[in-house]
């Protein structure tokens, strides 16, 4: 059975749409996956827990840390039911990189499943 995380997925953090993802691996025995964020081109890695959780994490070049946790859920969008991924992305930089005064972030994420 193919798994629920592979694929591209459209995602916003705090209502505002940021990139796709695109899953492009997973490990059918540990769950691991690996991927892109799209628009920056970083790698993502993390692990997908099929019908639970989506967990993975990507690092920008100023040297900021991306984390993103998400519950799996079915959604009834027109015309079909589909999967999203309902959570948070949490920022952390370090200090050399203090640009806004904030080393750290903790924002809504939703990311739902392209077809």
């Amino acid at each position: 059975m193919p798994s629920q995380c592979l694929g591209l997925w459209a995602s916003s953090i705090s209502g505002r749409r940021e990139s796709d993802i695109d899953v492009q691996h997973e490990d059918a025995t540990s769950g691991r996956i690996t991927g892109k964020h799209v628009d920056s081109d970083q790698d993502i890695e993390g692990v997908c827990l099929s019908g639970a959780h989506i967990n993975f994490k990507r690092t920008d070049s100023d040297g900021c840390t991306y984390h993103y946790v998400g519950e799996l859920r079915e959604v009834d969008l027109p015309p079909l039911p589909r999967l999203a991924a309902w959570g948070k992305v949490i920022k952390t930089c370090p200090p050399s990189v203090d640009k806004e005064g904030i080393l750290a972030s903790n924002e809504d994420w939703v990311a739902e499943k392209q077809t």
